[in-house]
């Protein structure tokens, strides 16, 4: 590269070394050329120079061609050091221009010169001329690469032209087409309008036909409603068919007890009456086994009964007959069902005498063999509507199975419920527990909640 540059220097530098050379000879010779003018005198408009100063061309450009006499200005004032300062200054800018590329110049010359000339080996030369050949080898495959992709963009610019004039040519035919419809269309409406006059005729029969069919509609699903109002009632009308049957044999039955009720009051006989009160407690039956046993037959239901044995001991301590009412204990047995009546004896043993010890006892074990069987129909009903409901009749206890939390409620019903209401409900268990003392939060949540009944509770539970 050091080579190539030194060339071409070499064949430029016949052109270039003795520029400032020639510029500044023409310069002198100008100046010359003018102060023998007007030293001569033989131009009358010329004037002559002061020392050390030019002549201003006309052009007046910037004062750009004023010349001045560097050595006649400074033999003019030798010892002005201001004016010759200025003066340099002056020439300075003037010329700075010239000096700079002049000093740039000879400065570049000077190390181009300088550089030492080095021949290129056969090797290099060798080597330079592989990678020549290889750089052209290189070009021609380029050149080739180019002419085959310049092939085939004239012959995508060729396919694009025939695709444009097709498309070109397509759209005209577009254009034909839609001028085609639109003249057959005014055609149409021209035909329409004379052929078929009766158009409005026909719309306003048409919107009468759509009210029409709307008013039907809406009569339709009037009738619907009906139909299902209809249903309801004769669904209605079955329950109350079937209460009213349920009230006939309620008020036979209840017109039987006021018979029996009018005949005891009636009869004056206080033990009648005591009997006729148990009757109306309940008891369908009263069959003496012994004179210290007997059997007692409640009825829930139609098909339902309860058999309760009942048996007076007297205190075998005393054998004074005006004395034995005051030393008499009850005991009693429910046969068709396991309900504690332990309970109820313990009071009844308070009474001082038998027939009020007998009476509570009586009334007592009715009212809780009425809440167990009013509590089996209420989980009975329940198991029917959740299956994840399972009640233990002898034990009271319930436990459901929350299939959405996967816990476990296991509660205990008290004998006096639903009588008690959500007094007669305790929690047991609860499994898994979320928090300590869960079950004491559970009950105190029933507590807050006070449920009617137990159906009412199991919606709460989660």
């Amino acid at each position: 590269m050091i080579i190539q540059t030194g060339s071409r220097l070499a064949k430029e530098l016949d052109s270039q070394e003795f520029y400032f050379k020639k510029l500044k000879d023409s310069f002198i010779a100008k100046f010359q050329t003018e102060l023998s003018a007007g030293d001569s005198g033989k131009n009358g408009d010329n004037v002559l120079l002061q020392a050390g100063h030019g002549q201003v061309f006309p052009d007046n450009a910037d004062n750009r061609t004023e010349k001045l006499d560097i050595r006649r200005l400074l033999l003019a004032h030798p010892q002005n050091t201001c004016a010759e300062k200025n003066f340099h200054k002056e020439l300075f800018s003037k010329l700075k221009f010239n000096y700079l590329e002049q000093a740039a110049k000879e400065s570049f010359l000077n190390c181009i010169l300088q550089v030492s000339p080095q021949f290129a080996t056969a090797q290099t030369l060798q080597t330079f001329e592989q990678s020549v050949k290889e750089s052209k080898e290189v070009l021609k495959t380029q050149k080739t690469n180019f002419e085959a992709q310049k092939t085939e963009i004239y012959e995508l610019i060729e396919s694009t032209c025939a695709a444009y004039e097709q498309a070109t040519l397509q759209k005209q035919q577009a254009l034909d087409l839609v001028s085609d419809i639109t003249a057959d269309y005014s055609q149409y409406q021209i035909i329409v309008n004379t052929v078929n006059p009766n158009t409005s005729v026909v719309e306003e029969l048409e919107k009468s036909t759509l009210s029409q069919t709307q008013k039907l509609s809406e009569l339709r699903s009037q009738i619907a409603k009906q139909k299902n109002a209809l249903a309801e009632q004769r669904e209605k009308r079955t329950q109350l068919n079937t209460d009213k049957a349920c009230l006939d044999l309620k008020r036979n039955e209840a017109q039987e007890n006021a018979a029996e009720a009018m005949r005891i009051s009636k009869s004056k006989n206080p033990q009648v009456e005591e009997l006729g009160k148990w009757q109306c407690s309940g008891i369908r039956e009263i069959r003496a086994l012994s004179d210290s046993n007997m059997e007692i037959v409640y009825e829930m239901g139609v098909d339902t009964t309860y058999s309760v044995l009942i048996r007076i001991i007297t205190d075998p301590q005393t054998d004074d007959s005006n004395t034995r009412q005051f030393y008499h204990r009850v005991e009693a047995q429910v046969v068709d069902a396991m309900i504690p009546v332990d309970d109820i004896l313990d009071v009844a043993a308070g009474f001082s005498k038998l027939d009020s010890a007998l009476s509570f006892t009586v009334r007592a074990v009715y009212s809780r063999l009425q809440n167990m069987h009013i509590r089996n129909q209420e989980m009975t009903e329940l198991q029917k509507v959740n299956s994840n409901v399972m009640f233990d009749a002898h034990l009271g206890e319930t436990m459901i199975h929350n299939t959405q939390s996967g816990r476990m409620f296991v509660l205990q019903l008290d004998v006096s419920y639903p009588t008690s209401s959500w007094q007669g409900i305790r929690m047991v268990g609860v499994e898994p527990a979320r928090v300590e003392k869960e079950v004491e939060l559970w009950q105190n949540k029933i507590n807050t909640l006070k449920p009617a009944t137990f159906t009412e509770l199991v919606m709460h539970l989660e």
